[in-house]
């Protein structure tokens, strides 16, 4: 399993926006049905990312196809001036390309009904950094995304065993003195109930310090996976904290549970 707990998201800029009502800075709450909409079927976002970072993640979008450039914080402007007849020193050769990019590691789309969500990883990076970000409608749909996550990839053994998915139906209903009722429609969200055996002293502290006390009640980017490889890509917040049982019989591990609903 992984997760991206703390947002570094700093700016973000779109090609081209519809409205004023579906403006690019919509991207940036944790709303994925507050979205972002451009006037074409393909479009960029150009996003800016501050601190240690290796992953991004776009939730609500109806784009079917995604790349990324990724900035190198490492680049370095060689100077292509060589040195005088006499001068000590190295001198540099003209003419040869450097990179300006890092290349993604890992590419991974989840598809929800009509909309899907993508997370890129790379290697961490601790410095500024600009993703440029192409999204594309096979349809020709003018392209739209609810939100957009940045930061550092936590990684977590698990979950182990059954993954519980579950549905959350927010809708409202009112009984009346005769049994009948009044339903006024809501949501239904997904919720995981996860179950995890991790070591103790590390990743069960990592994710109560890490993820958990950083998060608290705010909604995260998780990439769930179960022991056959099937994969969940949801943008959910905490409705059973974690806990962890320590046990003889675990030999130093702990079996940590909680519980994942999902934010559309």
């Amino acid at each position: 399993m992984k997760v991206i707990s703390e947002n570094l998201i700093t700016g973000v800029l779109a090609s081209s926006e519809e409205s004023a009502d579906y403006a690019d800075e919509n991207l940036l709450d944790e709303y994925p049905g507050h979205i972002w909409k451009g006037d074409t079927a393909s479009e960029t976002l150009t996003v800016s990312i501050s601190g240690l970072c290796s992953g991004f993640a776009i939730f609500n979008t109806n784009a079917d196809s995604i790349s990324a450039q990724i900035s190198d914080p490492n680049l370095i402007q060689w100077e292509v001036a060589v040195l005088s007849s006499g001068d000590d020193g190295v001198e540099w050769e003209a003419g040869i390309e450097w990179s300006s990019f890092i290349v993604p590691t890992e590419t991974i789309a989840a598809q929800d009904d009509e909309t899907g969500a993508f997370m890129i990883q790379w290697d961490q990076v601790s410095a500024d950094l600009e993703i440029i970000v192409s999204l594309a409608n096979s349809a020709g749909a003018a392209v739209f995304a609810g939100t957009i996550v940045a930061g550092l990839i936590l990684s977590f053994a698990g979950p182990h065993g059954e993954i519980m998915e579950g549905t959350k139906d927010l809708s409202f209903v009112d009984e009346y003195n005769s049994g009948a009722v009044f339903v006024k429609d809501r949501d239904v969200l997904r919720t995981f109930d996860n179950r995890h055996i991790i070591t103790r002293d590390s990743a069960f502290n990592d994710f109560l310090f890490l993820v958990k006390k950083i998060v608290k009640m705010r909604p995260a980017a998780w990439l769930i996976t179960d022991l056959n490889d099937s994969r969940w890509l949801v943008y959910a917040r905490f409705t059973v904290d974690p806990k962890g049982r320590h046990s003889p019989e675990l030999n130093g591990y702990t079996e940590l549970t909680y519980q994942l609903t999902e934010v559309r």
